[in-house]
């Protein structure tokens, strides 16, 4: 009967694996919509065009957006937004100094690395800028308050 076991446990693991690689397989080129309809993961490229854009991919398949109507105007908002310049003792215009957004007392800068770009909230606390030509140590306080160091 131990033998029966162990050969039973072996075939389950097997089993088990050749299920788990034939699914890795199967998620790894392509995958099924919401509607049942076949799409490919494959690397694709988007191209603007005049009315939208199209997806180009590499296994040939492709897909063009439209652009949509302009909806309708949105109400206006009361928001509190000002710029706060980070080095105040800077005062060169033969740089780019860094500013940020005061929106409703909570600041918010737009980070740069060269390659992407994303809007992060400012908590208060000890920050270094290394803007060329213009770094500077200061501290945010509440209510985007910016005191050189």
């Amino acid at each position: 009967m131990s033998q029966n076991n162990n050969n039973i446990n072996i075939m389950a693991l097997i089993s088990g694996l050749i299920l788990g690689v034939l699914l890795m397989l199967s998620l790894a080129g392509c995958g099924v919509d919401q509607q049942g309809s076949v799409f490919s993961l494959e690397p694709c490229s988007v191209t603007q065009t005049s009315s939208g854009a199209t997806i180009n991919c590499i296994d040939g398949t492709y897909a063009n957006i439209t652009n949509g109507t302009q909806g309708p105007q949105g109400a206006t908002g009361n928001a509190n937004i000002t710029t706060v310049q980070f080095c105040q003792n800077y005062t060169s215009n033969s740089s780019y100094p860094e500013y940020g957004f005061c929106i409703n007392g909570n600041l918010y800068a737009t980070f740069w690395d060269g390659k992407n770009a994303w809007t992060a909230l400012i908590t208060p606390g000890y920050y270094m800028s290394t803007a060329t030509n213009a770094s500077c140590n200061f501290t945010v306080g509440p209510n985007c308050l910016i005191t050189d160091n």
